[in-house]
């Protein structure tokens, strides 16, 4: 939606008040503004409504196909008068309605025409279901793809990859900081030290009183490591240490994979 059309709606909130409409309510009136296919303003004598269409999702704007459902709204409901019927109210305070005009159902006419998905999440119509199922078998509006996006799959594509910025007309996006996810890392398990049942079992390199063993100590970590250590040649593994006690003593400790105690 256009920052134009946004002003003009706040404008006629601010203008003419906003309506509290009850589950069931018939309400009569000019229809002054369409956001998108399933998205319209109503003009009422005591203010306006925003209306979120009852049990269908047509594309976004930014959708392939997207701009075609809006102009099939357009022609339908645009500066005519009509009759809703509502039905909920959805969290962005939009009144969920069946809208009708001249006797016609502008849901019905949606799915018939093939711009629209029933959201079979919020609606059980079995006339819905079945009106659906004629637009695809005769191959009409977006069902002349091969496989079309459904709008909740693409909006969660985007939540995704923009995180809680909104898209703009045209595939243009807001620039900003965006979300980043942490990618799935598997479990991995935590080491443990190998154990020998004595002393002599245990690998040669690994003894110093064996074998006369220079240490590298990290001057940053101070940690030290012994000969044959994968972290042996580090860039900060500078310090040499004689023996043990010399490491111990300059306040540097072992490597749990290379060095034991």
């Amino acid at each position: 939606m256009s920052l134009v059309r946004v002003f003009v709606i706040v404008c006629l909130f601010l203008w003419g008040g906003e309506l509290q409409a009850r589950r069931g309510d018939v309400h009569h009136g000019k229809v002054i503004n369409v956001a998108d296919g399933d998205t319209v303003a109503l003009k009422t004598q005591d203010g306006v409504m925003i209306l979120r269409l009852y049990g269908i999702d047509t594309p976004e704007k930014a959708q392939e196909d997207g701009n075609k459902a809006t102009a099939f709204t357009r022609r339908f409901v645009l500066g005519k008068r009509c009759h809703i019927k509502v039905m909920d109210r959805d969290r962005y305070g939009r009144y969920v309605a069946l809208v009708f005009v001249n006797g016609r159902s502008l849901n019905e006419a949606l799915l018939a025409a093939g711009w629209a998905w029933h959201y079979k999440k919020f609606s059980r119509s079995k006339r819905f279901a079945m009106l659906e199922q004629n637009a695809r078998r005769a191959r009409l509006g977006v069902w002349a793809r091969a496989n079309p996006t459904p709008p909740w799959t693409w909006r969660y594509r985007q939540y995704r990859k923009y995180g809680k910025r909104r898209y703009r007309r045209r595939g243009r996006y807001r620039r900003g900081r965006r979300r980043t996810y942490r990618k799935y890392r598997p479990h991995r398990r935590r080491y443990r030290p190998r154990t020998y049942k004595d002393e002599e079992s245990r690998p040669s390199m690994h003894r110093p009183g064996k074998k006369k063993l220079i240490y590298r100590g990290n001057r940053r970590s101070h940690v030290f490591h012994a000969p044959g250590c994968r972290y042996y040649k580090c860039r900060n593994c500078v310090i040499e240490l004689r023996s043990l006690k010399q490491a111990k003593k300059q306040g540097f400790r072992p490597h749990k994979r290379c060095v034991f105690r």
